[in-house]
């Protein structure tokens, strides 16, 4: 494609290749186009980029050259349609890798107590909706309260406390409630199947003091708070 228009009247000159346009002295990539409109009778162009500014650029072809003006118009048509599957395309890709990192597992284990828990990214996106969600309503029971209505003032402090109650700590070791994690890589096999990871061997039960000395030595190495520590201690003694 390599195609020369000459300038008429107020219409500049335009060239047209496989890859760009050029319009006067301003240029644009064939496939930044998304709209183009023909008059035949006038043997005009008008050309709609998607760029920043939205620019519409229009161009005219003399009687004696239509055939190649006919031909560009038929060329910018190809490229809208290049350009709409390569979006399509695009759009289920990643449609695609979200549907993906959505059913990932995250895999944890508590460094205090060697518990085993797992959620996957689509959980973390429920409780970012349900924060969201429990955030609105506390606005509005505030707004409420602001107007004197007592009875949307408390249903929408019931659904801010609904939403709060539906938001899952993963943050946290589920049975001991330490916040020293780490995770556990998954792997899978030739197969794409997930191989589970191999839980430690468990150690000799200890007693209630042994354990207590244990999360002590824990509190004072910073590995678990002072407030996790006492949490841990209270469970052992049976308080």
């Amino acid at each position: 494609m390599d195609l020369h228009f000459e300038q008429i009247g107020l219409y500049k000159s335009w060239h047209v290749t496989d890859s760009y346009v050029v319009i006067g002295e301003k240029s644009f990539v064939c496939t930044t186009i998304k709209k183009v409109e023909h008059n035949e009778r006038k043997r005009k162009i008008t050309i709609f980029i998607d760029d920043a500014n939205h620019s519409v650029y229009e161009v005219k072809y003399a009687k004696e050259n239509a055939a190649n003006g006919l031909q560009a118009y038929r060329f910018f048509e190809e490229q809208i349609e290049i350009r709409s599957e390569n979006l399509k395309k695009q759009q289920k890709e990643q449609q695609e890798l979200i549907e993906k990192l959505q059913k990932t597992e995250i895999r944890m284990r508590c460094n205090v107590c060697g518990t085993f828990f797992c959620y996957k990214m689509s959980d973390l996106i429920d409780n970012m909706e349900n924060a969201r969600q429990a955030q609105s309503s506390a606005g509005l029971a505030m707004f409420s309260a602001l107007l004197g209505t007592q009875l949307g003032t408390y249903a929408n402090i019931s659904g801010a406390r609904y939403y709060m109650g539906k938001i899952k700590d993963y943050a946290h070791c589920p049975n001991c409630h330490s916040t020293s994690l780490t995770s556990i890589a998954v792997e899978e096999n030739q197969d794409g199947e997930i191989v589970q990871p191999v839980p430690t061997m468990p150690v000799a039960q200890l007693s209630p003091a042994d354990e207590i000395r244990r999360f002590k030595d824990l509190c004072d190495q910073g590995v678990i708070t002072q407030e996790e520590f006492e949490t841990k201690k209270k469970q052992l003694l049976g308080l």
